[in-house]
């Protein structure tokens, strides 16, 4: 009976309380009158671990103090009747009498084993279910979620080594499928870094190949660019004495601002300088068109309007004597522009902004100087 009760507090065994319960009250039925004398019943020890009348503490519910009460009045004489009443009343006293004690600790230590024994029994699903599982990573994943409840502890020894036994075999099996694993991982790494390597040499002589290609085709080019430089300068050589040519025939008839033009420009006496000369005129009819709006409206920049305008003049000059345009062509053009002008609401423009106007013909002088050199 004493081993029954250890066995109980491990939680190593099923408690059977309605059999157990059968087994003590024949027990009691069965004990001499001398075994349940009143004055026993003090001397017994009820706790989890005691044995009280030979009976496991566990034992001892509503049934079992009733089969003890029915023997104590059954074994009554009348030298200890007064002593059995007593000793009933201490053991019934509500709700503070021995049964009420008892009986209020038997049910929670019960409880407490069923819900040792609902928690093993989940555990060794747990395990069954990893045994049974064939999906290596979800009997990895259950493996592992139970030795973690291991390590956690609160689980009773006998139970706890079960399971690691069982456990055994599967921690075998995941640590030979992860050798395999780690086995075909390397082979794989080890021929993605052939392939990587043999990848590179590839590019390596690809562009060792291109390297060699795009040299020879920039020496080519180089040496088209050279020789198209040497045909060009020579063109330009000729060009630029054919027009030394024309010009020195033509100067004695030139105004002295265009022959100072030409001369401190000579690339504009080619004839092919022609629509460049142009452009320059248009640029300077531009600049004049801003600083006069500037100039009506500030009542400013009168200094570079006069000096816009002379150039301008100059410009005309050439492209008349020198160039050979008629006044008629020149006078339309401008007449053009002004339209084009006028339409686009560049003086409107120009008006409604007074910074933007400043910026616009502060810089207009200075934009005309890098056209060409109008030095007197």
């Amino acid at each position: 009976m004493l081993v029954g009760v250890c066995l109980l507090t491990l939680g190593l065994v099923d408690a059977r309380p309605a059999t157990a319960t059968l087994e003590a009250a024949a027990t009691l039925d069965g004990y001499a009158c001398g075994q349940v004398d009143p004055e026993l019943f003090t001397r017994q020890k009820w706790s989890e671990r005691d044995a009280p009348y030979g009976i496991a503490f566990p034992e001892w519910d509503r049934t079992t103090f009733e089969a003890l009460k029915r023997r104590m009045l059954a074994c009554a004489t009348p030298a200890n009747q007064r002593r059995t009443a007593m000793m009933l009343r201490y053991i019934d006293d509500q709700p503070y009498g021995r049964q009420a004690q008892v009986t209020q600790a038997v049910e929670a230590l019960r409880a407490r084993q069923a819900k040792r024994d609902d928690a093993a029994t989940e555990l060794r699903d747990a395990v069954s279910a990893a045994e049974t599982d064939p999906d290596p990573a979800n009997r990895r994943t259950r493996v592992t979620a139970i030795e973690q409840r291991l390590t956690r502890g609160g689980i009773p020894s006998a139970l706890e080594l079960e399971l690691r036994a069982r456990l055994g075999p599967l921690r075998s099996a995941i640590a030979d499928q992860d050798a395999r694993d780690a086995a075909a991982t390397a082979a794989v790494q080890a021929q993605q870094r052939a392939d990587a390597a043999k990848r590179a040499e590839d590019q390596r002589q690809l562009a060792q190949q291109q390297a060699t290609a795009r040299q020879a085709e920039a020496q080519r080019r180089q040496a088209d660019t050279d020789r198209e430089q040497v045909e060009a300068d020579a063109r330009a050589e000729a060009e630029q004495a054919a027009a030394e040519q024309v010009y020195a025939g033509k100067a004695a008839d030139l105004s002295p601002p265009v022959r100072a033009f030409l001369d401190r420009n000579p690339q504009y006496k080619a004839t092919s300088a022609r629509a460049d000369l142009l452009t320059v005129a248009t640029v300077l009819d531009a600049a004049g068109f801003d600083l006069d709006t500037c100039r009506g409206a500030l009542d400013d920049y009168r200094a570079d309007w006069t000096e816009v305008q002379r150039r301008y003049g100059v410009v005309q000059g050439v492209l008349l004597a020198y160039h050979g345009l008629t006044a008629a062509e020149l006078a339309a053009g401008a007449q053009a522009r002004r339209q084009a002008w006028a339409k686009g609401g560049v003086t409107e423009g120009l008006r409604s902004n007074v910074l933007v106007m400043r910026r616009t013909c502060s810089q207009s002088l200075a934009l005309t100087t890098a056209l060409a050199d109008f030095t007197r």
